[in-house]
């Protein structure tokens, strides 16, 4: 991780600092900027997109400040450590306030924006209701006619400042007609072309659609994205580009960091141990397990929009899913196949306490010393606001059920790791690499529209639930079954609580 801090900062020749906005509603966010930033130095405002936060977009923040920007990526309103959530008064979710601090450390008078879905409707918005724009790139939304209305209900007339806009030619929540359409909206008399660049920086006339072979998840990260963004600013502003991939070699190094902190967390209940014989898997009970999470997994998460408990958004129908996951093969394994409910042992619940308290306190520190901690696509074990440690232990009662209830069907089975990730992964594991396949492989997208974004939405949490797996082989071999149902209900409830929106 100190690698990943010092790639962060560029070996110490730009100032990282996290930061925070206090208006109708608090908005953080991580600023980069030359050690010595220029009196006139342009500024560059970016906004992620839903269920996400800073981080992804800091990579763009980053190559930018090497080239001399003042740039701050901010966690928009309900989501990371912001106040507020997405139904309340501020349509600009926080990029109008937060331009307005940007400003303050540059005597330019403009500024650029940079948002991504959510995000881009954000920026979008905040152009047309007070932030002067000298640019505004727009990746994978904030196109058509669902954000930009004034308060009487009529469409903005105002046309935005040298629009770039960047979508995946995977992305789920378009197709080819439907960008055609939002963009007549969007950018009404114009005549952009896929790739082609036309108009004058200077005229505030420069326009252009780039479609990079990525997917909506990815588009943040993409090299693509990342350097057609660097290069859409310098050429406004007249500076030279210098590409890097200096974001990726932090990602890559973050991502290690992560693995082994995990691998930390498995094998620490090794400490006092016996290892257990692996046992024969049984594959149909794998397989009817695995049947039980796919069959409930829509109607449950439809369950978690009409009762909005815990109370996150996204976040309530991850937490019915995995309980009913749970109760239904709780009534499985009684009445079908008779087994006795597992018994927990009280060490192995103070064990596994510990190793979570140890955790956060780690996390945390990570977070104060370097700025920034673990992130998996989507930022995790993050340390929690005051809200969000009540949402913690609001998500709890919906997690333990869920693996109390997998220790008790797979028992001494699960110690062996292949049947127990395919059982619980497999076919959603399955469909992402048909969806994914269809993408990089044959250039096509079998799933968009809504079906296409939750499949985008399990990309960031089937590795989440792949963490849970580990813990709970590991701990079955090593005999401590109630530290994987304890320690895997706290980590989840953890991940929840701090990553998804209010």
């Amino acid at each position: 991780m100190y690698g990943a801090y010092k790639v962060n900062n560029s070996n110490g020749e730009l100032r990282v600092t996290d930061v925070s906005i206090s208006s109708e509603n608090t908005i953080t966010g991580v600023l980069y900027m030359p050690l010595e930033p220029r009196e006139d130095a342009p500024c560059v405002l970016l906004a992620h997109g839903i269920t996400n936060s800073k981080e992804p977009l800091s990579g763009i923040a980053l190559e930018l400040a090497k080239h001399g920007y003042i740039a701050l990526s901010i966690d928009l309103v309900g989501h990371g450590r912001s106040t507020g959530s997405l139904s309340g008064n501020d349509q600009s979710l926080g990029v109008v306030q937060s331009a307005e601090y940007l400003l303050e450390y540059s005597n330019n008078t403009h500024i650029g924006l940079v948002g991504h879905s959510l995000g881009a409707g954000a920026v979008y918005y905040a152009a047309s209701h007070g932030v002067t724009e000298n640019g505004i790139v727009l990746i994978g939304g904030g196109i058509g006619s669902n954000a930009y209305q004034n308060s009487s209900g009529g469409f903005m007339p105002s046309r935005p400042w040298n629009p770039l806009v960047i979508i995946g030619r995977y992305d789920v929540l378009f197709t080819p007609n439907e960008i055609n359409e939002s963009l007549m909206i969007t950018f009404p008399n114009s005549d952009i072309e896929l790739n082609t660049l036309k108009g004058d920086p200077q005229g505030a006339s420069m326009r252009m659609l780039l479609m990079p072979y990525t997917s909506h998840l990815l588009e943040p990260i993409d090299p693509v994205v990342v350097d057609a963004t660097v290069d859409w600013f310098n050429t406004i502003n007249e500076v030279e580009t210098k590409h890097t991939t200096s974001y990726l070699h932090r990602e890559a190094l973050i991502l290690f960091g992560l693995l082994f902190f995990i691998a930390a967390l498995v094998f620490a209940l090794s400490i006092g141990s016996q290892t257990s014989i692996v046992s024969v898997f049984n594959w149909r009970n794998g397989a009817v397990y695995g049947l039980i999470g796919f069959i409930t997994f829509v109607p449950a998460m439809l369950v978690g929009n009409f009762v909005p408990f815990p109370p996150q958004i996204f976040g309530a129908s991850i937490a019915w899913w995995l309980l009913v996951w749970g109760i239904v093969t709780l009534v499985l394994s009684v009445f079908w196949k008779k087994l006795a409910l597992p018994k927990v042992n009280l060490n192995e619940i103070g064990y596994a306490v510990l190793v979570f308290v140890i955790a956060y306190v780690l996390c945390s520190g990570l977070e104060t010393f370097f700025g920034f901690g673990f992130r998996m696509l989507v930022p995790i074990m993050r340390s929690l606001s005051a809200r969000r440690s009540i949402a913690f232990l609001s998500y709890l009662p919906f997690m333990l059920p869920h693996f109390y209830s997998e220790a008790m069907w797979f028992h001494e089975k699960a110690s062996n790791l292949l049947g127990l990730a395919v059982s619980k992964l497999g076919l959603f594991g399955g469909l992402l690499f048909v969806q994914y396949g269809g993408f990089f492989l044959l250039d096509t997208v079998f799933v968009s529209g809504f079906m296409g974004f939750i499949l985008e939405f399990l990309m960031a949490i089937v590795p989440l639930l792949l963490i849970s797996v580990f813990i709970t082989w590991w701990s079955v071999k090593n005999g401590r079954l109630g530290y994987s149902i304890v320690l895997n209900a706290l980590l989840l409830s953890w991940i929840a609580a701090g990553l998804f929106p209010y």
